[in-house]
């Protein structure tokens, strides 16, 4: 699979997968967990009815946070400007 046809299903492990490359720059950052969601947004998105963080959550509970991040944002991955980049995604 081309980095460019990335099909909407993979997309959270890609995003996943391209973040975890960063992570000694996540450290020194606000972003928590897999998908890299900023503990402010995590909040404002109702991501603690699942944990107090991202980084304490399962996969599957920052995947429904991360898709409402998207709906607030206009459908796209714009929350998440150099995986939309790498991976071509709207």
């Amino acid at each position: 699979m081309s980095e460019q046809n990335v099909s909407q299903q993979d997309v959270p492990d890609r995003v996943t997968a391209t973040d975890s490359a960063v992570q000694l720059l996540t450290k020194l950052s606000e972003l928590h967990g897999g998908l890299m969601i900023h503990q402010d947004t995590w909040v404002a998105m109702g991501g603690t009815e699942f944990a107090s963080m991202p980084s304490q959550a399962s996969q599957s509970a920052q995947i429904i946070v991360a898709e409402r991040i998207r709906a607030a944002t206009g459908g796209g991955y714009s929350a998440w400007p150099g995986c939309q980049r790498k991976l071509g995604l709207p």
